[in-house]
């Protein structure tokens, strides 16, 4: 219910803010955050809290209609108020004192920017699937203000958000084999097949995910393959060339016919079983990367 929609939140930030050079990275409130450097802020998200709407019959059943069914789930609408931070480190050297304040404005208007989205502020960008145990009907920037703590405030700013929605239980999913029917997305005359069932176990060997694609129409783009792995908290690492490429990117070159082989390395330890997205994109001149799909790779505790 609310753990689901404030790690899509953090996921949601993580992936619009992934080629920021002002963001370091995208995380939740928690114990053991990644610490926060001088040049480049530390984003972190955190719902406050949550108290029943005054609209009447917020608490009832909510009619669930899908073709020759009714059925009926137990939900409750919710408002309440989210905290995203936006906070960089002390700095030492003089040239990375005059940097952290400019760091914290730029990180921060990146944040409203996102945020602005139509499909945010209505909800839509988080559609409604039952198993995802909310559906956000509105939300909107409240304010930014500075801290109250710690003194030091010009290296933190606070973006307040509203949030209004229905919250429901979900039953855990029945565990099976990932079943993915091959995904083809065609940029000009290129098709691309990716991979789809693809399992990991956390401390366990690599996995190899071999991607198709026909390079030989994009006349002068580099053959090179762009990936990263989505969300705030990915459950593992992508080994690959890390030089001229985004910051949290790897790259990889063709092996033969448009073959790359994209290798993932899963996390030694997991608290559960999550799933790796592998976002993929092609280098270009004018633009950091032009994006081309991505796959899942499940990854076990």
């Amino acid at each position: 219910m609310i753990e689901p929609f404030e790690a899509a939140l953090a996921d949601l930030l993580a992936d619009a803010l992934a080629t920021e050079d002002s963001v370091a990275v995208v995380t939740r409130w928690r114990d053991g955050m990644p610490n926060a450097q001088a040049n480049a802020a530390r984003v972190a998200v955190l719902v406050v809290d949550g108290a029943l709407t005054d609209q009447v019959g917020g608490d009832r059943d909510e009619e669930l209609r899908v073709l020759g069914d009714i059925s009926l789930r137990s939900s409750v609408r919710l408002g309440g108020r989210i905290r995203i931070s936006v906070e960089v480190a002390t700095a030492n050297q003089p040239a990375a004192q005059q940097g952290q304040r400019p760091a914290v404005m730029r990180a921060a208007d990146s944040i409203l920017v996102v945020l602005h989205d139509p499909a945010v502020r209505t909800g839509e960008v988080w559609g409604d699937d039952h198993d995802q145990g909310f559906a956000i009907d509105r939300f909107r920037l409240n304010r930014l203000e500075q801290p109250a703590e710690p003194p030091d405030q010009f290296r933190r700013l606070d973006v307040w958000c509203d949030y209004v929605g229905r919250f429901w239980p979900v039953e855990p999913l029945v565990e099976g084999e990932l079943i993915e029917e091959p995904v083809r997305i065609r940029i000009a005359t290129m098709d691309a097949v990716l991979p789809s069932g693809r399992r990991a176990q956390s401390g366990g060997p690599d996995v190899i995910a071999p991607v198709l694609i026909d390079l030989r129409t994009l006349g002068g783009a580099p053959a090179r393959l762009v990936a990263r792995l989505g969300g705030a908290a990915p459950p593992g690492e992508l080994i690959g060339d890390a030089d001229a490429v985004p910051a949290g990117s790897v790259a990889y070159e063709p092996i033969e016919g448009g073959r790359f082989e994209v290798r993932f390395r899963p996390a030694d330890v997991l608290a559960g079983s999550a799933v790796a997205r592998v976002v993929l994109s092609l280098a270009a001149e004018d633009h950091p990367t032009v994006r081309i799909g991505e796959f899942a790779i499940a990854v076990e505790a």
